[in-house]
């Protein structure tokens, strides 16, 4: 059963990091780069809310009996091959 405090508590979570972010857009693109305390915490933002919402999605998938999502095939690394141009990369 799906524990709607729960999913309050992550929304919650997500429109606080939202906030902190929205704040963060307002200063000029080059002073933010340039300012590695701000960047830190511009990514930190992220990262806390993405958690926040794939922890929601678990929650959810996990108390309806569901099964997690499988990984595209095309995205395994068992299929990477080196040479290939389709194969998932990481992103810097």
């Amino acid at each position: 059963m799906v524990d709607p405090s729960r999913i309050r508590q992550l929304l919650d979570r997500i429109a606080e990091e939202e906030k902190h972010l929205r704040r963060l857009a307002k200063i000029d693109v080059d002073q933010l780069l340039a300012d590695h305390d701000r960047m830190h915490a511009v990514k930190y933002g992220l990262v806390v809310a993405i958690e926040a919402a794939i922890n929601a999605g678990r929650h959810v998938i996990a108390s309806q009996g569901l099964q997690a999502p499988t990984p595209s095939p095309r995205c395994s690394p068992s299929s990477a091959k080196p040479n290939s141009s389709q194969r998932c990369r990481r992103r810097p």
